[in-house]
């Protein structure tokens, strides 16, 4: 930021919403947005969505677990960049791509445990949404491309058992696993276990 960079907080993907916060406040928002892909963007009138959460509860309940996430997000953020090694950086970092689906698109895709889940950005986009090097993420992503989690290619890479990145996420955000310095080996493990479960009918996310 003081060579007049940016730095990256969080990415949005298919179907996602933002922009909510200023709406509500009313007041400008503090970041600013930018396209990493081609994007076809739906806009909404603050007047619109004051009558939506007047008349419609469901969308009332949609937006505050929207809000709900987002504080949720930033603190997980804050965590890793605090306390989580370098590789829990790249791994959780990844698990987000995934986790960031709406929660509707989740559910069809959960009985579908090796759905990839794309991701369009090159390895310094990607090592810079991490808080990482390039170097340090691609050592990472070999290791894991060896462990067939990740499938790279020429200007992006994909995700591969979609359902199980989403329960490492999961578990992670529960606090169910503790935000340490964990060595690759031992997040390779999680990963394997959190497969395990996304395969079973009662730990499908």
């Amino acid at each position: 930021i003081a060579r007049g960079g940016s730095l990256p907080l969080l990415l949005h993907g298919s179907h996602a919403w933002f922009g909510e916060e200023a709406l509500l406040s009313g007041q400008a928002g503090q970041v600013d947005y930018v396209c990493m892909t081609p994007v076809e963007l739906i806009g909404m009138p603050q007047s619109c969505l004051e009558d939506a959460l007047r008349e419609e509860p469901q969308f009332r309940k949609f937006m505050f677990q929207q809000l709900a996430r987002r504080v949720e997000q930033h603190t997980e953020l804050q965590l890793l960049l605090r306390l989580g090694g370098m590789p829990m950086r790249v791994v959780m970092g990844l698990a987000q791509f995934a986790d960031s689906q709406p929660h509707y698109l989740a559910v069809q895709r959960s009985t579908q445990a090796e759905d990839p889940v794309d991701i369009s950005l090159s390895q310094d986009q990607i090592a810079a949404v991490c808080g990482v090097s390039r170097t340090l993420l691609s050592e990472c992503l070999q290791r894991l491309a060896r462990g067939g989690w990740v499938k790279l290619r020429y200007g992006g890479m994909s995700l591969q058992s979609a359902a199980a990145w989403r329960v490492f996420a999961q578990k992670w955000q529960l606090r169910q696993s503790r935000v340490g310095r964990k060595s690759m080996d031992e997040l390779l493990d999680e990963l394997s276990r959190a497969g395990v479960e996304a395969l079973s009918p009662a730990t499908r996310p």
